[in-house]
């Protein structure tokens, strides 16, 4: 609590495999808060100990005992000599706390607000397990899937809507180009929220047909049905709208496929000239 790096993180043996720990976050909040209690459930006792301007007021004790209970408890308040503002605001962590909810399956979260008369409440839990676009197994409807079935050789055309999926489908080369036509312009991901983002139809169907999964815990690149995806809107102001869409959500939720040079951009032409029957792009 008053050392920082004292986590398992930064243990020589584990550090390589392990993540998040505490050994720097927690003794941060102690620190820079006028006073901070800890209230522990382990081995069937209860233990405490509280802090004062980042240092212990007396050693850890026993305080009782308990049943099958176990857990942590932490209670601060931020030093109003640090910071000006020691408001929080509710919504900011409200739109975190949703998001931990997400990446951490089987974590029950609640956010209680009491400051007001009526006391604001919101609870989150298993959100990654519920019904999603990371839970569909089988393939789109309106995919026009390839024969191959080796990934380095497949391509996947995105397609700016079912007329332009209707052409694509026609030019194609069934043995390893797939064509997956979007409805209009997808959502903007850079300040969507996480679940208004797999909620999303047009995006949960592009999750599902690349089959690599989204987030740190379920994406995996090696199960890629495409190797190479191809993004073809239209050559104007639109399509290059649901261009900058679609790469802002593989930057933000597949960076790796990006690095792995898996993603391309097809560039349609602007015009065609005809003269009797010859024709040219």
């Amino acid at each position: 609590m008053t050392k920082l790096h004292a986590g398992g993180k930064f243990d020589q043996n584990t550090y390589k495999v392990s993540g998040g720990l505490h050994g720097v976050g927690v003794s941060v909040v102690n620190a820079l808060s006028e006073w901070l209690e800890l209230r522990i459930r382990r081995d069937g006792k209860e233990y405490a100990m509280r802090f004062a301007g980042g240092e212990p007021e007396a050693p850890l004790r026993v305080t009782g005992e308990t049943a099958e209970r176990s857990g942590t408890r932490v209670t601060f308040l931020p030093s109003s000599q640090i910071f000006s503002q020691i408001e929080f605001n509710f919504d900011e962590l409200e739109h975190r706390l949703r998001e931990l909810a997400f990446l951490n399956a089987g974590l029950h979260i609640t956010l209680r607000d009491e400051r007001a008369a009526e006391p604001r409440v919101t609870e989150f839990y298993d959100l990654t397990r519920r019904k999603s676009a990371l839970e569909v197994t089988s393939l789109p409807g309106k995919l026009a899937d390839c024969q191959e079935r080796d990934p380095s050789r497949c391509e996947l055309f995105l397609v700016e809507g079912d007329s332009a999926g209707g052409s694509a489908k026609q030019a194609r080369n069934r043995r390893n180009q797939a064509v997956l036509p979007l409805r209009g312009k997808i959502l903007n991901v850079e300040r969507a929220r996480l679940d208004k983002m797999l909620r999303s139809a047009e995006i949960g169907t592009i999750i599902t047909a690349l089959g690599t999964g989204i987030g740190s815990e379920d994406f995996d690149l090696a199960k890629l049905r495409y190797h190479r995806i191809i993004i073809m809107t239209d050559a104007d102001v639109d399509g290059s709208h649901i261009r900058t869409l679609l790469l802002t959500f593989f930057y933000r939720n597949m960076e790796a496929l990006i690095r792995a040079g898996h993603l391309y951009i097809a560039q349609p032409p602007l015009y065609r000239v005809k003269r009797g029957r010859a024709r040219s792009i």
